[in-house]
Parts: structure tokens; C-alpha cells; sequence
């Protein structure tokens, strides 16, 4: 199994220890994949359990660039951290998100 498979693997299990092995042999937590961030996969692959935000942690510790402070601490399930950057951003309350996750799709949803 290639190590792109793997980490496909490790996102359908929320394996955090699979998903750490496979950036430490290389994998960029920046990489895109179907014309779409690698962490989109883990997004819309994820079964809504409670390793999740330890699965996107893991992506921030190897260094994911990610545009979107809101959501990335809405992901990271990190309270105190979204209450800061609601102050800093009053419109991310209407701001628009949609994506096609497996279990439960989102369009069009925003944190309101």
C-alpha cells in the first residue's frame, strides 16, 4: 500500500497514531489530492467520533496551512480559540461552508 492509500486508510479509522506515521515517512499535510486539500479527505471521510479533532491536530503539528482559523478551530473542537477568532472576524458567523462528507453532508451550513 503506497503511503497516500495509508493515510485514506488511517482517516476512515481516525487512526492518530497511522495518520502521525504516515507524515513522518513523508507524507505533506499540505498535499493535494484530487484537486482538493488532503485534509478534505479526512473531513469528509470522518465517522464523527472523538479522535477526530486529535486526527486534525495532527495535521497542524506537521505543519498544515490552513486559510480558515475559524474552522480549523471548529475542527480542532478548541472553544477558547474559536471564541478569539469570533472577535476577530464578527462575519464568520454567516460565513458559508459545504462539504460532501460521507456520513453527513454539509452545503451551504454556517455556525449560525
Amino acid at each position: 500500500m503506497d503511503d497516500l492509500e495509508e493515510i485514506i486508510t488511517a482517516f476512515e479509522l481516525d487512526s492518530v497514531e497511522r495518520i502521525r506515521r504516515c507524515f513522518e515517512k513523508g507524507v505533506n499535510p499540505n498535499q493535494v489530492v484530487n484537486s482538493k486539500p488532503l485534509i478534505h479527505s479526512l473531513i469528509n471521510l470522518y465517522t464523527r467520533g472523538p479522535s477526530f479533532k486529535h486526527c486534525i491536530q495532527i495535521f497542524v503539528d506537521y505543519g498544515l496551512e490552513f486559510d480558515d482559523p475559524v474552522l480549523l478551530s471548529v475542527l480542532l473542537d478548541d472553544a477558547p480559540r474559536l471564541d478569539s477568532q469570533l472577535v476577530l472576524s464578527k462575519d464568520a458567523l454567516v460565513k458559508k461552508y459545504s462539504f460532501d462528507c460521507t456520513f453527513t453532508p454539509l452545503y451551504e451550513v454556517s455556525l449560525s
